[in-house]
């Protein structure tokens, strides 16, 4: 369960902070609800190449919490992204880059996630001190 639900966070949370748009304009563009998805897909592969496979009906019930969440809803890393204070970037997608990485999965979405917040997540850290 504790996959599933990084599944579901790790989705909101990048695609909200890196389109930073709320995940109602986000689910009605196919483009980005498309990759909403694909991070989910993503941590589910690196799950299962980890010895903890995810039910796909654990993965439905993220994408059907997802299409629930009030349309206006931003995730904590996009608040603590356009606040300047540190974000939990290497905690969630970070550790799904380099948890991938071990196994050899490919994780082109989440890396792309990860390389598109980087940048703030380093300027919030120094910032913030």
């Amino acid at each position: 369960m504790l996959w599933a639900k990084l599944a579901f966070i790790c989705a909101q949370a990048g695609m909200t902070a890196a389109v930073r748009l709320p995940i109602g304009e986000i689910r009605t563009v196919d483009a980005a609800w498309a990759a909403f998805q694909r991070l989910v897909a993503e941590v589910a592969a690196v799950a299962e190449a980890d010895g903890t496979p995810v039910p796909p009906a654990a993965l439905e019930r993220a994408l059907t919490l997802a299409q629930g969440v009030e349309p206006g809803s931003f995730s904590s890393l996009h608040d603590d992204l356009v606040a300047g204070r540190r974000m939990e970037l290497e905690a969630l997608h970070g550790f799904v880059v380099r948890r991938a990485a071990e196994h050899g999965v490919p994780v082109p979405t989440s890396q792309a996630i990860y390389a598109i917040l980087k940048p703030w997540a380093v300027r919030n850290e120094r910032t913030e001190r």
